[in-house]
């Protein structure tokens, strides 16, 4: 799980540099005369203001992917499936053969050929 925190560390390590090289970037580029410069810089403004919020949630997604990864791997390495609650076992199987049934992704009426086969 450390590595996992130190993944987060980086990508937010990552955006700080992001925001730091910001106003330089712009300060060197707004006295430009060229007007198709200056039209770049506020084009660049409204993509760093995205790509920041963008890169900032999805490295929080990934953390939060990655931490209950690693947790759920721990868990299975604790209990063996065979002492597993029937109900819950009977659960992933039937999830499992929709998963391996489905033809497409998105596609609806997988348990009805479920129960029809098996």
């Amino acid at each position: 799980m450390r590595s996992t925190l130190d993944e987060l560390l980086t990508d937010l390590a990552d955006l700080r540099a992001l925001v730091e090289s910001i106003a330089p970037v712009n300060a060197a580029l707004a006295g430009h005369t060229d007007s198709l410069v200056r039209q770049f810089v506020m084009i660049r403004r409204r993509f760093e203001y995205a790509a920041f919020a963008v890169t900032i949630y999805a490295s929080f997604e990934k953390f939060v992917e990655d931490l209950i990864a690693a947790y759920v791997r721990l868990q299975s390495a604790r209990v063996d499936y065979a002492e597993l609650p029937q109900s819950l076992t009977k659960k992933h199987l039937t999830g499992t053969a929709e998963l391996l049934l489905r033809g497409r992704l998105g596609e609806r009426n997988v348990s009805t050929r479920l129960r029809q086969c098996c």
